[in-house]
């Protein structure tokens, strides 16, 4: 989910338009169901929770966890959950777990959209 609202923003900062992003993000080798899915509701901005980041971050917390305990580097999972931990801290934690593209948008300067 990070990486989609990371590529979400670096091309809107590019001065592309979501249609044409989420044409490519969901139709190349990595596209992925839960892509074209979050696609459609940012489409409309419809943050409404499926699975909210409160509890991406506590199941986050849980993967790094065990991933210590088992000596199992994870350097990736734990700069995600840092993502999530900052769209929690934003307020968003009680949405869907899309509202990482509300926090990539507000780190990376770009103009809020309506919701």
């Amino acid at each position: 989910m990070q990486t989609f609202a990371e590529a979400l923003a670096f091309g809107k900062k590019q001065g592309l338009g979501l249609e044409p992003m989420l044409d490519v993000v969901t139709s190349g080798p990595l596209a992925a169901p839960l892509f074209k899915l979050k696609g459609e509701m940012l489409k409309s901005r419809d943050f409404t929770k499926q699975f909210p980041v409160a509890l991406l971050l506590k199941d986050m917390d849980l993967v790094l966890q065990e991933g210590r305990e088992q000596g199992v580097y994870l350097p990736v999972s734990a700069a995600a959950r840092e993502a999530v931990s900052g769209t929690q801290a934003l307020g968003y934690g009680d949405e869907d777990m899309m509202a990482l593209v509300k926090f990539t948008e507000k780190i990376a300067g770009l103009e809020p959209q309506p919701d």
